[in-house]
């Protein structure tokens, strides 16, 4: 079993933004298709924005945490979605050449062996679908709070070009998102050593989150807190 650790509270806190998870679906809208796996999906946060793409038809949710799963049934009661209780590299099996895409927002950092995940990934793909990836980025803000919250490693456009390479998927879309967000990581978990609370998240994310839509959207950063990448299989 993949050592894959997280906090549901990682997850929960980040309920509150809206924008940014819209934003975030928007760059993955293009390469979603109708069949959809999501890894790590917590109690349904993303998920409920999944399945507002036009293209989806079938959500398959997976999640390790019963705890998790039982909220995500409460939360999402929308009968394209089920969910899967199970870590991915246990289930993949039941799904070969299956999905158009496979979804992981801010879940492969705590994946600890991400390129046997991603080996997996592929198998569960169809020809030529995608893995969607959103991750923490830039090695020099891990802090204590990664290490709280289970991650294993933030990466680089190099380093997840890599692996995704290295799992032969052909990357068609990699880019750094949030540039501001990295003075505000570095402050608050580098030198503060705070941790999030929804109150801060949600200021950001109502005032500072749609003026970086917009602005990266026209120039897009050279750096960022956050990185998302597509990869995909070869037919």
């Amino acid at each position: 079993m993949t050592d894959f650790k997280y906090e549901i509270k990682d997850l929960e806190v980040m309920s509150e933004a809206r924008n940014y998870h819209n934003w975030v679906l928007a760059e993955l809208n293009p390469f979603l298709g109708q069949s959809v796996a999501e890894v790590g999906a917590g109690s349904g946060n993303f998920s409920s924005f999944l399945l507002q793409s036009p293209t989806l038809t079938k959500l398959t949710s997976v999640e390790p945490d019963q705890a998790a799963c039982a909220m995500y049934k409460q939360n999402i009661t929308d009968p394209r979605a089920e969910i899967v209780n199970g870590f991915f590299s246990d289930v993949y099996t039941k799904y070969p050449n299956n999905f158009d895409a496979i979804v992981f927002v801010n879940v492969l950092e705590h994946v600890e062996d991400d390129k046997g995940e991603l080996e997996n990934v592929y198998k569960s793909l169809k020809g030529g679908g995608r893995v969607c990836i959103f991750v923490p980025a830039l090695p020099f803000l891990f802090s204590d709070h990664d290490k709280e919250i289970g991650h294993f490693r933030r990466y680089t456009k190099s380093t997840l070009k890599k692996v995704l390479e290295e799992r032969g998927f052909v990357v068609e879309k990699i880019k750094y998102m949030d540039i501001v967000g990295i003075v505000t990581w570095y402050l608050v978990f580098k030198v503060l050593k705070m941790n999030p609370g929804r109150g801060n998240i949600s200021f950001y994310d109502k005032f500072i989150t749609p003026v970086l839509r917009v602005l990266e959207g026209l120039i897009p950063p050279p750096i960022g807190k956050s990185l998302l990448a597509i990869g995909k299989k070869r037919d």
